[in-house]
């Protein structure tokens, strides 16, 4: 039969007026229970205090559905076998008597229904004190948190979305909109310690809402501020220098989003002077040509995602200073005439604390008798670089002017010279990165290192083993 239109509607009205009403009988008490159902539901207790227990797991009958208490009938506690059920209240073997810590419920039941004295979901945070699963609470788990706002340790403060333990943070984003993450404690930079950099502001306040034109400008004004955040595009600056008694940190969008050259050729362009702290993270620092393009005097440089690109004059000096260089790209620096190419170490003593770690050294050069990747001259204690690329530089040799720089677990261009090193090409792409096959991918499966991220900010190792370079290849 064939029903009209006005049949229908008179059928949906109907069916409209019956309504719907929830089933008594359905319960789930975790998360993957209720997955189980089908239904799309949270955790659903059961509230019939003649059914007050769920078989989740269909343990009387079908699952996920609410039955009366099967705990044993006691006169106390020595009749309750049950290791799930060890307490007897009311002549019933129960699961819990309160919410003690000493005797409390746990996941995915972390709560005790004081009613029942059975283990049922969370409703709040106070059912979390004490629980080993975290403190707060989250679709009727105890978990570490359920939000950032609950990772309050100054390292683990963001909130991970799948496992919902605090964690370190791995990018600005994690924290917030304005925040700096700093990689190397896990910890966020909060605002209020930030100037604000972006090409094109007119700002003078460097605030995230009033940000300034230049680095230069911020740095003009930095006082208790000593991070300055430097949005992506291209910025013409004089010598950033960092005096005695200043520590900064320059923290840019990305290795090849922020992008600083010099304002005139006779210049350097980050300069950490005497009693200078300088931190530099995620920018490329290019095209200086009469002076190298970063520079470090008696003061401490540390550098993190940085590439240094065509600085005629060399990359980077780094004389009598503390040195800190972990994952950053030194490419196409210095020229045929050049004093060195990509690095040059000068005056290091034993109190000069010197880290070279997962670097790619390529494609520099240097003057007749120079040498175009990495040159040392007066130094005294023994300088380790590790895990790195150095390769296709030119000049005298790759590496030179003393035998206390170390080159190890690396991948070098001839001649052949300290531990573990390879000669092999590294097959590079354009962009200075790992092609498919190249000898520094899982390379350092023996070798030590604690460096966890790589030059683009991507998890390391990737594989069975850390590659060579600043590059992990996924």
């Amino acid at each position: 039969m064939k029903l009209t239109s006005v049949a229908i509607a008179i059928v949906a009205a109907a069916l409209a007026a019956c309504g719907t009403r929830t089933n008594p009988d359905f319960c789930c008490s975790d998360l993957t229970s209720c997955g189980n159902s089908g239904t799309g539901v949270g955790v659903t207790p059961c509230t019939d205090p003649t059914r007050p227990l769920c078989d989740d797991n269909g343990a009387a009958g079908p699952p996920r559905t609410c039955i009366a208490d099967i705990g044993g009938q006691c006169t106390g506690p020595a009749e309750c076998t049950n290791p799930e059920r060890p307490f007897c209240i009311d002549n019933r073997c129960v699961q819990c008597e309160d919410d003690d810590p000493t005797n409390r419920c746990t996941n995915p039941t972390p709560a005790c229904d004081l009613a029942t004295h059975l283990c049922v979901g969370c409703d709040g945070p106070a059912d979390c004190v004490g629980d080993p699963g975290g403190a707060a609470c989250l679709d009727g788990s105890c978990v570490d948190c359920a939000s950032s706002v609950d990772c309050t340790s100054a390292g683990l403060p963001v909130c991970d979305a799948v496992t919902h333990d605090c964690r370190a943070c791995v990018a600005d984003a994690e924290c917030g909109t304005d925040g700096v993450c700093d990689r190397d404690s896990g910890a966020c930079i909060a605002p209020i310690e930030i100037l604000y950099v972006r090409a094109g502001a007119t700002g003078s306040a460097c605030t995230a809402a009033d940000p300034c034109p230049t680095i230069a400008g911020a740095l003009a004004i930095a006082g208790t501020r000593r991070t300055i955040k430097v949005a992506a595009g291209s910025y013409a600056e004089p010598t950033l220098r960092i005096a005695t008694g200043r520590t900064i940190r320059i923290h840019g969008a990305g290795t090849t989003q922020t992008v600083i050259n010099p304002t005139n050729s006779n210049q350097e362009i980050l300069f950490a002077d005497t009693g200078g702290d300088l931190t530099v993270v995620a920018l490329t620092v290019s095209n200086a040509s009469q002076k190298p393009g970063v520079a470090c005097s008696g003061g401490r440089l540390t550098m993190r995602r940085v590439l240094v690109l065509n600085n005629t004059a060399g990359g980077l000096s780094l004389s009598s200073c503390a040195v800190d260089l972990v994952n950053n790209i030194i490419a196409q620096n210095g020229a045929p005439g050049a004093g060195f190419g990509g690095v040059s170490f000068l005056n290091i003593g034993a109190g000069n604390a010197i880290r070279f770690e997962h670097n790619t050294v390529v494609d520099n050069s240097a003057g007749t008798g120079n040498f175009g990747g990495i040159t040392c001259s007066l130094v005294t204690p023994i300088v380790p670089l590790t895990a790195s690329i150095l390769y296709g530089n030119t000049g005298a040799t790759q590496i030179g002017g003393s035998t206390n720089c170390t080159l190890s677990d690396s991948i070098m261009g001839p001649p052949l010279s300290g531990t573990r090193n390879s000669t092999e090409a590294p097959m590079l792409d354009p962009a200075f990165h790992l092609m498919a096959g190249s000898p520094a991918i899982d390379r350092l499966m023996d070798a030590p290192s604690t460096v966890f991220y790589d030059v683009d900010g991507e998890p390391r190792p990737a594989g069975a083993g850390r590659d060579c370079g600043a590059d992990e290849r996924p």
